[in-house]
């Protein structure tokens, strides 16, 4: 592998945990705003609250996993960068950028896809809280 598509794997994995640490910071965010929330949510729809306190759970877990997949990545990177290897490591290592790139777009679709049902969640008890002050 040429030197130059090992820096920009590189930066890639950089980006990637960079982006990890954005995630960890939203999901103790999103931790924050089921329990100040929980007991309107509760109220709105109980078997909805438990399915966003699991799936925070289960990405939370997920995004754990992918910076430890990725935090070994980027050490084979850097490895590669710092010593010469046959290519038959380096093919390796391309399909391990792959592997490791496809999973954490997964990761980021769910991320997304839990992000938008946790606020839409929310926000519809914020609107009914809303307007039941405005009619009292």
């Amino acid at each position: 592998m040429e030197l130059q598509r090992a820096q920009v794997f590189h930066r890639d994995a950089e980006d990637w945990l960079s982006e990890i640490d954005f995630m960890e910071d939203e999901m103790a965010f999103f931790g924050e705003l089921l329990k100040n929330y929980f007991m309107a949510l509760a109220e709105k729809d109980w078997d909805e609250e438990k399915v966003l306190i699991k799936h925070r759970r289960m990405i939370t877990t997920e995004i754990e996993l992918m910076r430890q997949r990725i935090n070994e990545h980027h050490g084979h990177l850097t490895t590669l960068i710092d010593q010469a290897h046959p290519e038959s490591q380096e093919r390796a290592l391309e399909a391990e950028h792959y592997e490791v790139a496809t999973g954490f777009k997964e990761l980021r679709k769910e991320f997304n896809r839990y992000k938008k049902d946790l606020f839409t969640n929310v926000g519809e008890v914020l609107k009914e809280k809303k307007q039941k002050r405005l009619t009292h």
